[in-house]
């Protein structure tokens, strides 16, 4: 929805801001949302394979099963989720288009003089984000990011390309919360 005037002003916004309020906004920990997945009882754990594609064949109709270099299943469902970079468009195949895209995010703990800065109370999204108030575990930290680097695969950045995403980030956060 809108932000409401007073919500515009708590984040050092001028009045006339577009701005839309996230009341049910969050975030995810990977780590942690991979955990309680797995602690599901519908959910198995096949480690130390390597699927090389997903199949939905007629040998098991309704299910696709992931099959491994040889064309060996290793395991079938109704629902697969492919979390697997940029390797995701040889494994998903056909009729899945996929671009890659890779992106690069800012991130620090709150030094002394950081924690006297302005923060936001709230996470800020838009061309940009801001996540002013992250748990970690040397403390409280931060994140901004992201950038977009379209068909761009190779990891990791390179000493440049760290740099100019970092100066790309913060020329968002500028635009975030200027």
């Amino acid at each position: 929805r809108q932000a409401t005037p007073q919500q515009l002003a708590d984040s050092g916004l001028p009045a006339g801001a577009a701005a839309c309020w996230h009341a049910r906004g969050g975030w995810v920990r990977p780590p942690r949302l991979i955990r309680q997945l797995l602690d599901h009882p519908g959910i198995t754990w096949h480690g130390d394979c390597s699927v090389a594609r997903l199949h939905r064949g007629e040998e098991a109709p309704g299910l696709w099963q992931a099959l491994d270099g040889a064309g060996q299943p290793l395991a079938q469902a109704e629902l697969v989720i492919v979390c697997a970079g940029p390797q995701s468009m040889a494994l998903a195949g056909a009729p899945w288009p996929v671009q890659p895209l890779r992106g690069q995010i800012a991130w620090g703990l709150h030094t002394q003089a950081a924690r006297q800065a302005p923060w936001p109370p709230q996470p800020l999204n838009g061309h940009g984000n801001l996540v002013p108030q992250v748990p970690m575990p040397g403390g409280l930290g931060w994140v901004l990011g992201s950038t977009f680097e379209r068909d761009q695969t190779t990891l990791p950045p390179s000493a440049t390309d760290a740099a100019q995403g970092l100066a790309a980030n913060l020329a968002r956060l500028q635009t975030l919360a200027p």
